[in-house]
């Protein structure tokens, strides 16, 4: 899948921001702007994405990490 952030408008106004294909903390980092230009952030959750992207991340840092010590 290639990353891209989903934009939701419901009929009242609010806007719900949705990163996909971001792990870690780099689903903020890439969302920071549109959350500083819209305002207050009134609630934050995180994916089952976000985790996994994460861990995906972590084993391929460990693989880096022991092919560099050989």
């Amino acid at each position: 899948m290639n990353p891209h952030i989903e934009i939701l408008i419901d009929p009242a106004g609010g806007v719900r921001i949705a990163p996909h294909g971001y792990g870690g903390r780099r689903c903020e980092r890439v969302t920071y702007e549109l959350e500083r230009e819209l305002g207050v952030v009134s609630d934050r959750v995180a994916t089952a994405e976000r985790y996994a992207l994460l861990a995906e991340d972590r084993l391929r840092n460990e693989q880096r990490l022991r092919n560099s010590e050989e």
